[in-house]
């Protein structure tokens, strides 16, 4: 006697599902995605007769299937088994299963001697993670042993969780004037369109452009920002790249069109005048500066330059705002007044050039001093100079002063209304 023993209830599992003669069923329940409620079904067994007659007979079936793989991911691989016909006679048979994610091919054939080969196929679309079970019930009517089963299991997984950089834009663009206001920050939206957390970096390839803030994590809004300062008119191009660990990074076009200005530069200066004063002897007096503005419209190309030795300028030139620093150099110099000009000028300026003087006094010495200068000697064993000082002419103590004989001049306090300073040179 061949048995078959089936039901028509997914969440009821039999194993082994046919035998000969004596043998033993046992029945598996699968609470996997049932609700709450009362399931009822039946347990089919079938007995097959067949008359003494040569027909085929279903060879040795695989005890079961298992597939698994990832919510949203491909598909498991084909499994196939092969199916014999190890009686005589010809095996005409079905292949039928039990879940709509399980299909066969083929699902039928007719086999004398030779074996068929069935694939069976999941498709895990529209399937959560959990676990599923299911069956291949092989028919061959007419044969002992028929229907036969193979139990069919699939096992899904959870998708990792991976964080994915979506921007609420696709490009931005900027607008400006040469010389004129920077435009308007723009916004950038940044957020986690993926799973588990975002941790980004925001960063750019232009000088001109700054972003705050510049990292962020999950969703945040990132501030663009145009500096036009010494942009001429044109038009520039830069790129916005947003990276994050473990996510594709995204890049964001920027533009930026500056139009030249119809408006000319105008030279400000202040103070409107500079005054030094000096010493014979003494050290150079403190440089001053000199701030130079656009107060006009556009952009000011400047360039600064003197008339005087005497006089110095750092830095010669610069755009729109800027300071010049002027110095004096009094070396060579004789008591005196001196007097300059510093002449700022600028291409295409409403009021270029603009004139700065300058007066520098130098005096010869400070009150209650005395200078001795002298020609120098030229004798070529000259090893230096002796300095005396005394009351009268002719009275003279130790010296005092010793000087090397590159030496020209000296400059020293007075003691009395009448001081005699005595120089005398002196040999190796």
């Amino acid at each position: 006697m061949s048995w078959a023993a089936s039901d028509s209830a997914g969440w009821l599992v039999l194993s082994p599902m046919s035998g000969t003669n004596n043998g033993s069923v046992t029945a598996n329940v699968n609470l996997t995605w049932l609700a709450a409620g009362t399931y009822n079904t039946a347990i089919s067994v079938t007995l097959t007769l067949t008359a003494a007659t040569s027909s085929g007979t279903i060879g040795a079936l695989p005890s079961n299937l298992a597939f698994s793989g990832t919510v949203g991911g491909t598909n498991p691989a084909t499994q196939t088994f092969a199916l014999t016909n190890t009686g005589g006679g010809t095996l005409s048979w079905t292949a039928s299963d039990g879940s709509a994610w399980l299909q066969l091919s083929p699902a039928s054939g007719t086999t004398t001697t030779e074996t068929d080969t069935i694939s069976a196929n999941v498709s895990t679309s529209g399937l959560t993670a959990g676990t599923y079970n299911s069956f291949i019930a092989v028919t061959a009517p007419g044969t002992p042993g028929s229907p036969r089963y193979i139990p069919v299991s699939l096992t899904l997984t959870a998708a990792p969780s991976t964080p994915t950089i979506g921007l609420n834009t696709t490009s931005i663009g900027f607008a400006g004037t040469v010389g004129g206001t920077n435009p308007s920050p723009q916004t950038i939206g940044v957020s986690n369109v993926g799973g588990g957390a975002l941790t980004w970096n925001a960063g750019d390839d232009a000088t001109w452009l700054t972003l705050s803030p510049s990292s962020g994590t999950n969703k945040g809004t990132v501030t663009a920002s145009v500096n036009l300062v010494g942009l001429l008119s044109g038009n520039y191009t830069a790129t916005v790249t947003v990276t994050a660990t473990g996510a594709t990074a995204k890049t964001l076009p920027v533009t930026l069109t500056v139009t030249g200005s119809t408006a000319s530069g105008t030279i400000g200066f202040s103070p409107p005048s500079l005054t030094f004063t000096g010493t014979v002897g003494g050290t150079n007096p403190a440089a001053k500066p000199i701030s130079i503005s656009n107060t006009g419209g556009g952009t000011l190309s400047w360039t600064a330059s003197d008339n005087a030795a005497w006089l110095g300028l750092s830095p010669v030139s610069g755009t729109n705002s800027g300071s010049v620093t002027a110095s004096v150099n009094m070396t060579g110099l004789a008591a005196g007044t001196y007097n300059g000009i510093i002449t700022i000028t600028a291409s295409g300026s409403t009021n270029s050039p603009r004139q700065i003087p300058v007066s520098f006094t130098l005096s010869a010495t400070t009150a209650g001093t005395a200078s001795l200068v002298w020609n120098a000697s030229t004798e070529s064993d000259l090893t230096g100079y002796k300095v005396y000082r005394g009351t009268g002419s002719g009275t003279y103590g130790a010296p005092i002063a010793t000087l090397p004989k590159t030496t020209d001049k000296l400059y020293c306090d007075r003691t009395a209304e009448r001081d005699h300073i005595f120089l005398r040179h002196h040999s190796i």
